[in-house]
């Protein structure tokens, strides 16, 4: 579970469990952008973006 949808999104750009876990225990969006920068980018990212974005707006 992430903390905000903001953690959610930046946690799907990346494969790295590891960088996930560290998404989820960030304090606030601005935290997360900054950790995200860090992690290696899926290759399918740009496939995948939107169709992320609206299923975390839902959830949210």
């Amino acid at each position: 579970m992430y903390p905000t949808p903001a953690e959610a999104f930046l946690a799907a750009r990346t494969l790295d469990q590891e960088m996930r876990a560290a998404l989820a225990g960030t304090l606030g969006a601005a935290a997360a952008v900054c950790l995200a920068g860090l992690a290696t980018v899926r290759d399918d990212w740009r496939a995948l973006r939107d169709e992320v974005a609206w299923a975390v707006v839902r959830a949210a």
